[in-house]
C-alpha cells in the first residue's frame, strides 16, 4: 500500500506579468502548463479561469477541479517568484491530503518571496 501525501490546489487566484506568463508557458516543463491544468486526464474537470489584462494574467481557481501538484511544489513557486519577483501576486489554496485534509496557503504577495500559512 503506497501512502504518499496528495497536495493539490483548491481555491485562490495568482496574477502574473503578461509578459512573464507568455515567457514561462513556452518552457516545455513550465510549472504554469501544470498549474492551468488540462482536459486530458479526465474531460469533466473544470479548468480555472484564466482573465487577461493589458498587462497581467489572471488564473483563478475558486470555480475549478483541483489540480494536483509534485511533491517539489514548494521549491518550484520558490524559483518562479524568486525568479520574477514583484511581477507575480496572489494566494492560493493548498490542500494536502493523507489520512485527513490539510491546508496551506501560498502568498506571492511580498516583493522578493512568498509565505506559506498553514490550517
Amino acid at each position: 500500500m503506497n501512502m504518499s501525501m496528495e497536495y493539490v490546489i483548491s481555491g485562490g487566484q495568482i496574477h502574473f506579468d503578461k509578459k512573464v506568463f507568455a515567457r514561462e508557458i513556452l518552457k516545455p516543463n513550465s510549472l504554469l502548463k501544470k498549474i492551468i491544468g488540462s482536459r486530458d486526464d479526465d474531460k469533466d474537470n473544470k479548468l480555472p479561469a484564466i482573465t487577461k489584462t493589458e498587462n497581467h494574467v489572471t488564473i483563478y481557481y475558486n470555480d475549478a477541479s483541483d489540480i494536483v501538484l509534485d511533491d517539489n511544489f514548494i521549491e518550484q513557486f520558490k524559483s518562479l517568484k524568486y525568479k520574477y519577483k514583484e511581477k507575480i501576486k496572489g494566494r492560493i489554496t493548498v490542500r494536502m491530503v493523507l489520512y485527513h485534509s490539510y491546508y496551506m496557503v501560498l502568498n506571492f504577495n511580498g516583493d522578493n518571496d512568498f509565505e506559506i500559512m498553514s490550517y
